[in-house]
This record gives structure tokens, sequence and C-alpha cells, in this order.
């Protein structure tokens, strides 16, 4: 946990100096709520599997650092996602991850009020309620980030987008009949589908240009 917590910070302070260059910088801090629809992907078929609904919490802040088109900007987002996937078998289980993201993503707004935006989720399990086989679990995973924005109203817009993992959640070994060790497999994937409203409670941007 408090390695997992290391890597989250370094990758926020490695990347925020981009938010603080030199000069006066128009920005926008917002906070987000919404409803995520989550699954996995995985090579070797794991038998009934079907998504699990969640949710995510946090804040973003987007910056408009290119003076030459106020139409690209950057975000930086912090937030708690809850993932998983279940198994219909002979009943229902349940596997549940709650994640601490933090992602880098380009916004660009391709009208007056949508956006398309993209970029990198970096992300890590803080709890779950897996309580067998925890270790094979990978704590640490990097998603890409595809989605739009919005605005709905002055200070609040909707957003949805898909999150893609990149990196494996299982590592575990091949083992035969006889009880040999086989091969290393590293399988499943994220996937997560996300809708929610964002509400801006600072606008720097607009203030600048009235």
């Amino acid at each position: 946990m408090n390695n997992l917590l290391k890597r989250i910070l370094i990758v926020a302070l490695s990347n925020s100096w981009i938010a603080f260059p030199l000069g006066k910088i128009h920005a926008q801090v917002s906070l987000m709520a919404g409803g995520n629809c989550s699954n996995i992907r995985d090579h070797i078929p794991i038998q009934g599997k079907s998504a699990i609904l969640g949710y995510n919490l946090g804040a973003s802040f987007q910056y408009f650092p290119f003076k030459g088109s106020q139409n690209l900007s950057l975000i930086h987002e912090l937030n708690f996602v809850k993932k998983g996937y279940q198994q219909d078998l002979d009943k229902n289980y349940f596997y549940r991850f709650n994640y601490l993201t933090f992602s880098i993503l380009g916004d660009y707004a391709i009208a007056k009020p949508v956006s398309l935006q993209g970029g990198l989720e970096f992300g890590g399990i803080t709890t779950t309620n897996i309580k067998y086989w925890r270790k094979t679990y990978n704590e640490f995973d990097i998603g890409l980030v595809a989605g739009a924005n919005v605005k709905i109203a002055k200070r609040l817009s909707l957003y949805g987008r898909l999150t893609y993992g990149l990196l494996p959640m299982l590592d575990y070994y091949d083992i035969d009949e006889m009880g040999n060790f086989n091969k290393e497999i590293h399988d499943v994937k994220n996937i997560t589908y996300t809708i929610g409203l964002k509400f801006n409670i600072s606008n720097e941007k607009n203030k600048t240009h009235r």
C-alpha cells in the first residue's frame, strides 16, 4: 500500500511541472463524479465473466499553456475508482478493486460545447474484497483513455470515456495434471466505461477573458 501510494505520487509530481510553466496560465479546477461499467479482457477465457457497476469520485485541474490555441488544453485528474468483474457459476462471485488513479489527458475543443480527450491513466489498487490468492494480483496499472466532454451549463459538463488497461492484473503458473509448473502466465486486463458530471469550482480562464 505504501509503495503504491509512492508510485502514484511520483507520477503526479513528476508531471506537475507542466502545469506551472513560467508566466501566467489560465486554469480550471473541477470536482467530478460518475458511474462505471467495468470488466476484464483475457487471453485464457474465464468462464462466466461479466461486467459490474461501480463509481468514481475525484478532482480535475485543466490548464491552457498554449498561447496560440485556446482550443487545446491539458488535464490532470486524481480519482478514486471502483473497478472489477463478476463470475456467474454456481452462484455470483464478485471481484472488486478500488483504485487510486492519476490521469494525464489532452483536451481538444472541436466545437464550443464539445471537446475530445485522450491520454494515460496511472492507477493502483488501494483495497479489494479478495481474501485468497491476493498476491497473484498486480497492484499497479496503466491504461489508455479516450473520451469526450460536453458542456451543458455554465459550470457543469457531462463526460464519458473508455479506459483500456495495458498491464496484466494476474501473474500465475500453468500447472499440469502431474503438478508440474509449465510456464508463468500474465493475463487479465481492465476495461472500464465511465460517464459522469464535472462541476467547475474555479474558472480563471473565463474570468480572464471577461
